[in-house]
C-alpha cells in the first residue's frame, strides 16, 4: 500500500486527492520510513482536530506536525490519532 492509500485507510484523509495534498504539505517524502511518515500524518490530523488554528490555516498545522510538536488536547477528550496507533 502506498502512503496516499494508507492515509485514506487510516482516516487521516477522506480521499486520495486530500491524501496527496497532505503528503506534499507534510513533506512525507523526506521521512526515513513509513512509520515516521504516519507519525507525522497523525500529528497533522491531531493539530487539525484540535482547532488551535482557524480551519483555513492548514499551513500552521503542517509546520507543527513537521516539527513533531504534539497538539494541545482538552481534558477528558477522546484519544488523538497519534496516541491510538502507538
Amino acid at each position: 500500500m502506498n502512503i496516499v492509500e494508507q492515509l485514506v485507510a487510516e482516516g487521516i484523509a477522506q480521499n486520495n486527492w486530500q491524501a496527496a495534498n497532505i503528503a506534499n504539505g507534510l513533506e512525507l517524502m523526506k521521512c526515513k520510513n513509513d512509520e515516521e511518515r504516519m507519525e507525522r500524518a497523525r500529528l497533522y490530523r491531531d493539530w487539525r482536530n484540535s482547532q488551535a488554528f482557524p480551519k483555513s490555516d492548514t499551513k500552521s498545522c503542517f509546520e507543527k506536525a513537521i516539527k513533531g510538536e504534539p497538539a494541545p488536547i482538552a481534558m477528558f477528550e477522546e484519544a488523538v490519532h497519534s496516541e491510538v496507533q502507538k
